[in-house]
């Protein structure tokens, strides 16, 4: 069963435990940033810029994965997008229970008005659970590290 999380009640500790778990199991965060990002991830749930769902078991009492998604607005075009910045399943879950919480996660965009779906990761078992569910592959990134700038403009 999917379960959209309330903004208050990510807070609650072990559910706050979990879904850090699964932020640093997803987004790889090096150690020196990953309070900052924590501290980005969970004002954004605590505010509703980002919404937390939980994939549970039937009985409710064991989260089998965690989903962190967010709506933004593409001003040039004038549509809504839901994107799914993070999937963390902490068991293995069964390819057909994937799709259903991707068609779970379509009508949750529906319901908020969306006109379209993007689902963000370099995880290729992610990108198949996506392909599959008829995404798209748009655009790829690549970086180029202009070394160890600090910030620091005068040197």
């Amino acid at each position: 069963m999917l379960i959209r999380v309330l903004p208050n009640k990510v807070v609650e500790p072990k559910l706050w435990e979990a879904i850090k778990y699964a932020a640093v199991q997803v987004d790889a965060v090096e150690e020196n940033h990953r309070q900052a990002y924590l501290n980005n991830l969970l004002y954004g749930l605590l505010c509703g810029d980002m919404q937390c769902f939980l994939y549970m078991d039937d009985k409710l009492n064991k989260i089998k994965t965690v989903i962190i998604t967010k709506i933004v607005t593409n001003e040039v075009y004038q549509k809504k997008i839901f994107c799914i910045g993070l999937a963390y399943a902490f068991e293995h879950i069964q390819s057909a229970s994937w799709d259903k919480l991707m068609e779970t996660l379509k009508k949750v965009a529906i319901s908020e008005e969306c006109s379209e779906m993007s689902l963000l990761t370099d995880n290729p078992k992610a990108a198949e659970i996506g392909i599959r569910s008829g995404y798209i592959k748009t655009w790829c990134e690549y970086n180029f590290s202009l070394g160890g700038f600090d910030g620091q403009l005068n040197r």
